[in-house]
């Protein structure tokens, strides 16, 4: 199973939603509520990449309950934006 790292608020209990909260180490189906637009992001090919977007959960009647990420090319031109203007 592929583990990830992602960047995200959990407002019930870190610092109240006020600073983000860094899960190293995780799969996606470890998130709980309030971490809708939180990076998710690993290592690909020797470098790091961001893989999607906090933006839902999903349920069928197969598999358990997990977490959906959406990606992107606004995602990735905001990025490179903020590479190129803001270092």
């Amino acid at each position: 199973m592929w583990r990830w790292i992602s960047v995200g608020y959990y407002p019930m209990w870190f610092f109240n939603g006020n600073r983000p909260a860094v899960e190293f180490d995780i799969d996606i189906d470890a998130f709980g509520g309030g971490w809708s637009g939180g990076s998710l992001w690993g290592v690909i090919n020797n470098g790091f990449k961001i893989i999607g977007i906090n933006s839902s959960w999903e349920m069928d009647g197969y598999d358990p309950a997990r977490w959906v990420f959406a990606g992107g090319t606004e995602r990735v031109n905001l990025i490179k934006h903020g590479l190129a203007n803001f270092h």
